[in-house]
């Protein structure tokens, strides 16, 4: 857990039942800020690392669990590098935005599956995407639309390929009629028990960690796992991505699909076209009926 104090930060680190606590300065606050900014350097990754991590973090195999604001909520976590490894291949990474989201929540839902995609005409890659995932059941551009992603309130999965983006109300996702803010989806209680939003910045806000964020207000709806974007991405790279976790075991829940997707884009893709997808929740709700 990172907490943000003043110019520098506070890191908690929780394991076997005991507690750490260390003291983040402004200066090694800075050299986190030169890995997030350039995540395919990997000395940057390496020198973040060291300071985000503590020793021992990548030779543990079960999730590790984020919680990050401020500054710090933006940080690619997966792309830290470890030994010359990046983290992700050591261990899956899950992010919740706090720990009392530990826990998986009894809900009813359907079985119905919402493709959403390139609502505003201008992501080909998206169309391509959730019609390849979707099938002939794939709302396009202006079928794309907010009663669209309202009713996937009880389905089993929402998958929208549309833009983010951050307003004054929180976070916003751009449909054919509208936008629908992060702020309407805790309203309305809109909660697919897994959500993948791979269009730009799905997960920003101005309190990413708080409830002007998609992934902490899907999760306070109901949604037991979510997988959003930090920052822009590119439509191919988000295409690749998509692709990537669609074919991952679905027994591995959305918290390990995304750490297998990861770890086999890796080798071949630069950090920064798969680094900025995260996954927040509990990777036991996967398991849970």
């Amino acid at each position: 857990m990172y907490l943000a104090d003043g110019d520098g930060a506070w890191r908690f680190h929780a394991r076997d039942g005991a507690v750490e606590v260390e003291r983040l300065t402004a200066a090694q606050l800075a050299t986190v800020a030169r890995f997030t900014a350039n995540v395919d350097d990997a000395e940057a990754s390496e020198a973040a690392a060291r300071v985000l991590l503590p020793e021992g973090i990548a030779a543990r195999r079960e999730p590790l669990y984020v919680v990050a604001e401020g500054a710090l909520a933006g940080v690619p976590f997966a792309a830290l590098r470890v030994g010359g490894r990046y983290l992700i291949e050591a261990r899956p990474v899950a992010r919740v935005p706090g720990l009392a989201v530990l826990g998986c929540r009894p809900r009813a839902w359907t079985a119905a599956r919402v493709f959403l995609g390139d609502a505003a005409g201008d992501l080909p890659r998206a169309t391509e995407e959730v019609r390849r995932l979707g099938g002939a059941g794939a709302l396009v551009g202006a079928a794309a639309t907010r009663a669209a992603l309202a009713s996937s309130r009880d389905a089993a999965l929402l998958h929208a390929a549309v833009h983010g983006r951050v307003t004054a109300a929180g976070g916003a996702l751009e449909l054919a009629d509208g936008t629908v803010t992060a702020a309407e989806i805790l309203e309305q209680q809109i909660a697919p028990r897994e959500v993948v939003l791979t269009g730009c910045a799905t997960a920003a806000a101005r309190d990413a960690e708080a409830w002007g964020g998609f992934p902490s207000a899907f999760l306070a709806a109901g949604s037991q796992n979510v997988v959003a974007t930090l920052r822009s991405v590119a439509d191919a790279d988000a295409a690749t991505m998509a692709a990537a976790y669609d074919a991952a075991a679905p027994a591995l829940g959305p918290v390990g699909r995304l750490a297998a997707a990861q770890r086999q884009l890796a080798p071949t893709h630069p950090a920064s076209s798969w680094a900025f997808f995260s996954v927040w929740g509990d990777a036991d709700c996967a398991t849970a009926p």
